[in-house]
């Protein structure tokens, strides 16, 4: 029981309604404001603290947004819908074992919720824990009437564990069901992708997002697709609209980066490369900036940078920067940079490609 008196109870409210309008309208900062004003007034609102990390959360400030989940999961330990919240904003910033907590305590306070069985199932398929990843895919997947998201997921799984064959069976099967179904058809393109059968995936993918041009998912994996074939423009046009309403997403703004640095616009590349820095430090991000601030110009500060960066024992941070020496014209330290890389990774391919570019370049190679 709290001791607030009444009107501090009302004022804990309203800054709570206010800030829920402001998370609405996308007015983050905002939202954190009176967010943080209900905590201030009543410390226990698991609510209000909710709605603090999803703030921080789209403004990209994942620490903070990590502190204010494990602070609401404390607070209302037993609300499914929270605990499945931050369950897969864990699972997106990298923390795997902290969401699979999560998402078994939902399961244990509803066993039979098809929901909870999905989510748990998606994320041990992920993890390679393959057989009780089916079982509670298939489990959320019975008892869901049908759905095709579930069918869609349970293939996933399937296709993951080594049973292709029975997941695009699956799949086929629920677009004779429901003809037309953006999840199936987007899924079918995963299982395209999958084998490197680009061109079926891109229609896939194609065909999913006319019939549903809000499958974020789906929008993300074609355009990694389009950078993997070299179609830069398209591919920056696909990360731009899917950051649009996930600015802070490391997977999609590196893409953006390197999409970008492809299609020679190393301006846009250098920001990029920073919301994602800024978003989730990492050395390697800051690394492999370095080959575009060379581009534009700025060589002392990219080779420094790249330099300051090497750890023993971390190929690619020798790969960033034999990219960036060689970008500066200084061929001789950047192919013995290539050869650190390749003396800790010798089959990596980009490592080799890089030695085959730099031999040419040099002289000493055959540009076939």
């Amino acid at each position: 029981m709290t001791s607030m008196t009444d009107g501090s109870e009302q004022n804990a409210l309203l800054a709570y309604e206010e800030g829920r309008q402001y998370q609405s309208n996308g007015q983050w900062r905002l939202a954190i404001e009176r967010y943080a004003q209900a905590l201030r007034i009543r410390p226990e609102f698991a609510e209000a603290c909710w709605g603090l990390a999803a703030s921080h959360k789209s403004l990209g400030m994942l620490t903070e947004a990590a502190g204010a989940y494990r602070k609401a999961v404390a607070l209302g330990p037993k609300d499914r819908e929270l605990l499945s919240a931050a369950a897969c904003f864990f699972e997106e910033i990298g923390e795997e074992t902290e969401a699979e907590g999560l998402l078994r305590r939902v399961m244990a306070l509803a066993p039979r919720d098809s929901e909870s069985a999905q989510n748990l199932g998606l994320l041990l398929s992920r993890r390679g824990a393959h057989g009780e990843a089916i079982e509670m895919l298939r489990r959320g997947f019975d008892g869901s009437a049908g759905s095709s998201e579930f069918r869609a997921n349970l293939a996933i799984g399937l296709a993951r564990a080594g049973f292709r064959a029975e997941a695009q069976e699956l799949l086929q099967k629920g677009l004779l069901l429901t003809s037309g179904s953006p999840t199936l058809l987007g899924n079918l393109g995963v299982l395209a992708a999958e084998v490197e059968d680009w061109d079926e995936a891109l229609d896939l993918y194609n065909q999913s997002l006319r019939a549903d041009p809000n499958q974020s998912r789906i929008l993300l994996n074609r355009a990694e697709i389009l950078r993997w074939l070299g179609r830069f423009d398209q591919a920056i046009r696909d990360y731009q609209n899917y950051l649009a309403t996930r600015p802070g997403d490391i997977e999609a703004l590196l893409g953006l980066a390197r999409s970008s640095e492809g299609a020679g616009l190393f301006n846009q590349a250098i920001a990029a490369f920073e919301s994602a820095n800024a978003a989730r430090a990492d050395p390697l991000v800051r690394a492999e900036m370095a080959y575009s601030l060379v581009q534009v110009g700025r060589v002392e500060e990219g080779v420094g940078l790249a330099k300051s960066l090497l750890s023993p024992g971390a190929a690619w941070s020798y790969f960033h920067f034999a990219r960036a020496l060689g970008a500066a014209d200084r061929l001789a330290e950047a192919e013995a940079a290539c050869r650190s890389a390749l003396g800790l990774n010798p089959t990596e391919p980009a490592f080799i490609a890089l030695q085959k570019a730099l031999s040419v370049e040099a002289g000493r190679g055959d540009a076939q």
